[in-house]
């Protein structure tokens, strides 16, 4: 099932259910859904996030560099990352939910 990011004054972002697992770990949040962050906590989470994908990126590409269907974590996480820092600038907390 999917999982919707948002906040009160930005856009959302949709994710697969893997991927949102993995990032909501990523930003080390309980993992629980429905779920949110409170905004003084997102600059953390954001640079958790960071950390994360970075350290995935590099152990993310596939062998077979040919695959045109490949999506790395940091592509995938782009759109989340956008809304984090949106939530940043506003001062707003971050939600997501099923669907």
């Amino acid at each position: 099932m999917p999982v919707t990011f948002n906040t009160a004054t930005s856009h959302r972002v949709t994710m697969f259910d893997k991927d949102a697992a993995f990032m909501l770990k990523a930003m080390k949040t309980s993992g629980k859904i429905p779920g949110a962050l409170f905004a003084e906590a997102i600059p953390d989470a954001l640079e958790d996030l960071k950390t994360r994908i970075a350290l995935e990126s590099t152990e993310d590409a596939p062998e077979n560099t040919d695959d045109s269907n490949y999506v790395g974590v940091n592509t995938k996480a782009l759109p989340l990352i956008e809304l984090l820092e949106r939530a940043i600038e506003q001062n707003e907390k971050l939600l997501w939910d099923n669907g």
